[in-house]
C-alpha cells in the first residue's frame, strides 16, 4: 500500500510517527509539502499568498505519484487549503480514497464528511489505526471495521490511548527533511503525550471528551527510550539544537534529575522546553539550565483571577509572579504567552500584565487571540453565555475564521482594533526601555501607535530570533528565505 500524506509549513510529528508504523508494516510513504508561505498562522498576506501559490504544481506531483491512499493531518486553521486541495486531486482521481486526522476531524467528524472529497475520517491518535486500514484495504476489504475511523455510513469508536509510548517506533524524520532540509538543524521530539492541566481553550480539553474514561490521559515515554532517539538523531542528523514539543516537560523534578544528567552525558547540544505556573521551581529550572536548556516557554494568559478561573487555570497571581522570578533567577532566556479577548478581562488587565512583564522582562511576549475552536470548553461556554451563534460555530468548524494568532474568534471591529494595539505593545516590550513603556502605559499612549501587522508580528519577531537563541523563530525564517529564493517550490 502505498500512502500519501499531504501537509504544509511545518514539520509534523504526527505524521512522522504514522509513516514510522506504516514502514514497519511494510508499506511505502510520501510526503506532499507545502510551505504554505504568506498563508500560514504565522502570517497571514492573501495578496503575497496568491503570488507563491504552488497549489497546482503540488496536485500534478501528486497524481503523477499514484497512491493508494491521501492522509491529511488537518487543523481548523487550515481545513480550508486541505479541503480545496483534497477537491483538486479528487477531480483528477477520483478512485483514490481521501482520510482526514487530525484535531479539526477528531473534533467535528460530521461537519468534515460533509465535504464530498473526504471519504473518512480518523478520530484521535492514529498510528494502530492507519497500519489497520492500509491491512484492510490491502486485502480488499473497506474500513468499516477499523476503530477510531468514521464515514458517512459507519461510525467506529476510538481505542483507548495507546500507553506504552516506548513501543512506538522513532518518528521518521526523512520524511520532512528530504522536503525541508531547513529542519534538520533544530530536532523536534516529545517526551510525552497529554497535558495534566485542563485549560478550557486548549485542545486537550476536546481530546478529554474524545477519551473521557482515561485514566492515564498523560502518557511519558522513558527518559532511556528518549535519550536513544536523540542519540540516533544525532548519528544521523547532526542537528544543531533540541525542541521538545511537550505541553509540560516541568513537574517531575527527579524525572526531570535523570533526564538532565544522561542529556548533559550523551547529547549536549542546547535545548527548549515548555512549562506552566504552577510547575516551574527554581530547583528544576537550575537542572535544566546546567544541562543545556537555553530558551523556556510559560504560557500566563492573564492575571485576571477571575478570567482565569473560567479557562479552568487556577493557579494564583502570587504563583505566577514566583514562576516569573524562578525563571528570571535561573538565568534561562524565557517567553510568556498571553491571551486576548477571554471572558471579562478588560484592557485594564493587560495593562497590569504588561507593567508586571515590564519589570520580569521576557524575551518574548506572544500576544494570542481567543479562538473557539470545535469541543473545546471555552466554546462550550461561549455558546452558553449567547457569545457562540450557530453562523459564527459554522464558520469556526469550517476553517473560515481567523487563527488564534489572527483575531480568532474576536469578531468586533473595535475589539479587533483594540487587540491590535495590544499586540503592538506586547511584541515590542521586551525591546523597549523600562521607562518608554511605562510612558506607553500611562493614560494607555500604546493605543495610538500604529496598527500594523510588519511592526507587531514581522519585524519584532525577526528582531526576538536575531537577538535571542530561538531555534524554532530560526526555523520559520529560514522556510521563508528557502523557498523564497526557489519561488515557493
Amino acid at each position: 500500500m502505498h500512502v500519501a500524506f499531504v501537509y504544509g509549513a511545518y514539520e509534523n510529528l504526527g505524521i512522522e510517527y504514522l509513516s514510522a508504523c506504516l514502514k514497519r508494516a511494510g508499506h511505502r510513504v510520501s510526503l506532499i509539502f507545502n510551505p504554505l508561505l504568506f498563508r500560514d498562522a504565522t502570517l497571514d498576506l492573501p495578496w503575497a499568498a496568491s503570488w507563491m501559490n504552488r497549489d497546482a504544481w503540488l496536485v500534478d506531483e501528486l497524481v503523477g505519484l499514484e497512491p493508494d491512499l491521501i492522509a491529511f493531518s488537518s487543523t481548523t486553521d487550515w481545513f480550508q487549503w486541505q479541503v480545496g486541495f483534497a477537491r483538486a486531486f479528487k477531480q483528477r482521481r477520483p478512485g483514490t480514497p481521501v482520510i482526514f486526522g487530525g484535531i479539526h476531524p477528531t473534533t467535528a467528524p460530521e461537519h468534515v464528511l460533509r465535504h464530498p472529497e473526504i471519504d473518512w475520517v480518523c478520530i484521535g491518535e492514529g498510528e494502530e489505526a492507519m497500519v489497520e486500514l492500509c491491512a484492510e484495504l490491502d486485502s480488499g476489504r473497506g474500513p468499516e471495521r477499523v476503530a477510531n475511523l468514521q464515514g458517512r455510513t459507519f461510525t467506529n469508536p476510538p481505542r483507548p490511548l495507546f500507553q506504552d509510548l516506548d513501543a512506538i517506533p522513532f518518528p521518521d524524520k526523512t520524511l520532512f527533511y528530504e522536503k525541508a532540509p531547513y529542519f534538520k538543524p533544530v530536532y523536534t521530539l516529545m517526551a510525552s503525550r497529554g497535558c495534566p492541566f485542563k485549560c478550557s481553550f486548549c485542545n486537550n480539553s476536546s481530546l478529554r471528551k474524545v477519551y473521557p474514561n482515561e485514566k492515564h490521559f498523560v502518557r511519558r515515554r522513558s527518559v532511556a527510550n528518549v535519550l536513544d532517539e536523540l542519540e540516533q538523531a544525532l548519528r544521523d542528523f547532526r542537528f544543531s539544537a533540541v525542541l521538545f514539543e511537550d505541553d509540560i516537560f516541568t513537574g517531575d523534578i527527579e524525572r526531570t534529575r535523570e533526564f538532565c544528567e544522561g542529556y548533559r552525558a550523551r547529547i549536549h547540544r542546547p535545548f527548549v522546553v515548555e512549562t506552566h505556573p504552577a510547575t516551574t521551581r527554581i530547583e528544576e529550572l537550575e537542572l535544566l539550565r546546567e544541562a543545556g536548556c537555553v530558551q523556556i516557554e510559560i504560557g500566563i494568559q492573564t492575571l485576571n483571577a477571575e478570567a482565569r478561573r473560567r479557562i479552568a487555570r487556577y493557579e494564583t497571581n502570587e504563583q505566577i509572579e514566583s514562576a516569573l522570578k524562578a525563571l528570571h533567577q535561573s538565568r534561562i532566556p524565557f517567553f510568556c504567552d498571553h491571551i486576548v479577548g477571554l471572558e471579562g478581562d478588560g484592557l485594564e488587565h493587560h495593562v497590569q500584565a504588561l507593567q508586571l512583564y515590564n519589570e520580569i522582562r521576557p524575551g518574548r511576549l506572544n500576544c494570542f487571540f481567543i479562538a473557539y475552536y470545535p469541543m473545546t470548553q471555552v466554546a462550550d461556554d461561549a455558546r452558553t453565555r449567547g457569545d457562540l451563534d450557530p453562523e459564527l460555530e459554522a464558520s469556526i468548524a469550517d476553517g473560515r475564521v481567523g487563527s488564534n494568532e489572527n483575531f480568532g474568534s474576536i469578531v468586533d471591529r473595535q475589539e479587533q482594533r483594540t487587540a491590535e494595539s495590544l499586540r503592538f505593545i506586547f511584541a515590542w516590550l521586551p525591546f523597549l526601555p523600562r521607562p518608554v513603556v511605562r510612558w506607553l502605559l500611562a493614560k494607555r499612549r500604546f493605543e495610538r501607535l500604529p496598527r500594523s501587522i510588519f511592526l507587531s508580528k514581522i519585524l519584532s519577531g525577526i528582531l526576538a530570533t536575531v537577538l535571542g537563541r530561538e531555534p524554532r523563530g530560526r526555523t520559520i525564517l529560514m522556510r521563508y528565505l528557502y523557498h523564497l529564493v526557489r519561488l515557493g517550490r
